[in-house]
């Protein structure tokens, strides 16, 4: 399995809506769905840090992942633009693999 973990800082008080557009009903879930190895995708929350997320995008390979995002490269990031403004601080973790 390939993983892609990002870490948010969400900005005050726009919480329902960060949760509803990376959780498993929203817009990045719906897009991913569409793609070849797409697997899921969780979405967590700091418990010291109420403004603090992570998600972990879960891919049948890294192959899967860098080719839906090669063909699907607009939409990628019409979608990201889109989402820009709910978070103060985005950042990615990096890229994993299961043992």
């Amino acid at each position: 399995m390939y993983f892609i973990i990002w870490d948010f800082l969400i900005k005050k008080d726009l919480k329902n809506e960060f949760e509803k557009t990376y959780g498993n009903e929203g817009i990045w879930v719906s897009f991913f769905k569409k793609g070849t190895g797409y697997s899921s995708t969780l979405l967590i929350k700091d418990r010291t840090n109420e403004r603090r997320y992570f998600t972990i995008d879960q891919w049948e390979s890294q192959e899967d992942y860098e080719s839906f995002k090669k063909r699907n490269r607009k939409e990628y990031k019409k979608i990201d633009n889109q989402c820009e403004f709910l978070a103060d601080e985005e950042k990615l973790i990096g890229y994993f693999s299961d043992l």
